[in-house]
């Protein structure tokens, strides 16, 4: 239960793994990435912008020191997680603004962002959309 809410093990240590679909209450990964950039548009964009990049447009007026998501260093769902409900450095906490399945839909979501990163595209278009692109299956050889 402690991961669940809180994003670390009853060690005090970062989670690794996300809970289930079935518990976040998504039918498929596709739902649990749509509702992520939903909320994350909501809730993030404003200071991190659509694109993860610490940009927004809090930082656009002066705020300084909004840390960039999109960066290819994957600290883990849990870290992420335990940052969205924990005050620290100039980030308010934001576990009463969003549900428990919401704040695992927005770490899932931060993943996108760093692997849209890695578009050459990405670094040169001024507003980059993101766009969740549709599962596959993998087919056994």
């Amino acid at each position: 239960l402690c991961a669940f809410y809180k994003g670390v093990d009853a060690k005090g240590e970062f989670v690794t793994t996300y809970p289930s679909l079935e518990k976040l209450g998504f039918k498929d990964v596709q739902s649990l990435l749509k509702r992520g950039q939903k909320r994350y548009n909501i809730y993030c964009a404003p200071c991190h912008s659509e694109t993860g990049d610490g940009l927004g447009h809090v930082a656009e007026r002066g705020f300084k020191n909004v840390m960039a998501l999109n960066l290819p260093v994957d600290k883990g769902p849990g870290y992420y997680y335990s940052k969205i409900i924990q005050e620290g450095g100039v980030m308010p906490s934001y576990a009463y603004q969003i549900k428990v399945r919401d704040r695992w839909a927005i770490v899932a979501y931060l993943k996108v962002l760093r692997d849209a990163a890695k578009d050459p595209e990405y670094k040169t278009l001024k507003s980059y959309k993101v766009v969740i692109k549709p599962l596959t299956a993998k087919k056994d050889a």
